[in-house]
């Protein structure tokens, strides 16, 4: 099997949660059966949400290269990264690298159009510096995709401060009710999960959205053991 780097640290929890969910997505009987992971939780990249939406934080992309550089002189095979907003910067890490690296917003967008949902009003919950980014626009849009940010700016950025500092489930759950009640006006026929945060309340999520749910981490997540497996 191939040796996948993850740029990780974006946050610890989530990175954590990448992991369990690639060890779900594994059929396996003994530990070597199990997809050989290189994880740099590197949990000093300079805040993207400080960088992207406030413009005063220090640019993440000499730090995301840097580690992208050591995975692959580790031996990654390829690299995959579970932050769907440090995504903006992919193109430029990709210039650095000579392996590939696997997109969370493209496997996404190509699941979603597999599955046979264009056309369909798609809710998309992720950090305000991804709607400012349009990363998820143009993978989307192109396979006639109605794409809605969903949830006020502050309301989505406190929850996601909260579920990244040791939060109070109740206060969460409270939160995702309100951004559920600002989106239901919406008729949506789908959410899709774009922050890896949220991908960490994912159960709630469902319970609070009486639609189909697809989460972006579970798709990359079982990219990376195709791409593992595959000879």
């Amino acid at each position: 099997m191939r040796k996948v780097g993850i740029l990780g640290g974006m946050g610890p929890e989530a990175t954590v949660l990448l992991m369990k969910k690639i060890i779900e997505c594994t059929k396996a009987q003994d530990d070597q059966d199990h997809i050989p992971l290189l994880v740099d939780n590197n949990t000093q990249v300079p805040s993207r949400i400080e960088a992207i939406i406030n413009k005063n934080g220090s640019d993440p992309l000499p730090e995301l290269c840097k580690m992208a550089n050591s995975l692959e002189k580790n031996g990654a095979s390829a690299l995959a990264m579970p932050c769907n907003t440090a995504h903006l910067y992919i193109k430029e890490i990709r210039k650095q690298i000579k392996i590939p690296f696997i997109s969370i917003v493209e496997e996404s967008a190509a699941y979603l159009k597999k599955v046979q949902f264009g056309a369909k009003k798609i809710g998309i919950l992720a950090s305000p510096a991804v709607k400012i980014t349009k990363i998820f626009e143009y993978e989307l849009e192109k396979n006639n995709m109605n794409l809605i940010y969903i949830g006020d700016e502050n309301l989505i950025l406190s929850t996601i401060k909260q579920i990244k500092s040791n939060f109070v489930s109740g206060s969460v759950s409270e939160k995702l009710e309100e951004i559920s009640i600002q989106a239901k006006s919406i008729q949506l026929d789908l959410i899709l999960i774009a922050c890896s945060e949220f991908s960490i309340v994912s159960d709630e999520i469902k319970r609070k959205f009486n639609i189909p749910v697809v989460d972006t981490l579970d798709i990359l997540a079982s990219r990376i053991v195709n791409f593992s497996k595959k000879n």
